[in-house]
């Protein structure tokens, strides 16, 4: 951040975001600007959801979207269910190393995050490794190599690195068909 801060080379910004639910991951961008001595001033989104709205201004910093809601249920790209897909899932900090998390187990929670009904979330987490064991199976057979999971954008949360991401995913897979994971 302190590299940010001397190449912005001004005290007031503003942001750009897609979409903003609750807003708490802006907030602590803006806290994290703001310990630097740059003050954001609006954040201008796609779409912005009233409860994340709320958080911003109560902490000083106007919203501009072009599309504005009351409230979701939820939003969801399908990149977010295949596991090593760059972007997908959220993001994790896990003591200073940063972690992606599909929407699935083991990795994220597709209940909460997904509004997976309960009595599926198993069942369509299985499915989603299902699908990106063969989208990775038919990429190490192209390349005619195996493919790290070290190689990966950032590491997956749960996922045994530096390991072929087809043999690490057939591990988690067979784990989840016998119940050993933690949700």
């Amino acid at each position: 951040m302190n590299q940010i801060s001397k190449r912005i080379g001004c005290e007031d910004i503003n942001l750009l975001d897609d979409v903003i639910f609750e807003g708490k991951t802006m907030a602590i961008i803006i806290e994290t600007f703001k310990k630097q001595g740059i003050n954001v001033q609006t954040v201008i989104a796609g779409i912005a959801i009233k409860e994340g709205i709320i958080l911003l201004e109560e902490n000083g910093v106007s919203v501009d979207a072009l599309l504005t809601y009351d409230q979701v249920v939820d939003e969801i790209c399908e990149r977010d269910f295949v596991v090593g897909s760059p972007l997908s899932g959220r993001t994790l900090n896990i003591k200073g190393k940063i972690f992606g998390a599909p929407y699935l187990y083991p990795f994220g929670k597709p209940i909460e995050w997904a509004s997976i009904p309960k009595n599926k979330a198993i069942e369509f987490s299985l499915f989603c490794l299902s699908q990106s064991l063969k989208m990775w199976g038919n990429a190490e057979r192209i390349s005619q190599s195996s493919i790290s999971t070290k190689s990966l954008a950032k590491p997956i949360f749960r996922l045994q690195e530096n390991k072929s991401i087809v043999q690490a995913l057939v591990k988690v897979r067979n784990q989840l068909v016998q119940g050993e994971f933690e949700s």
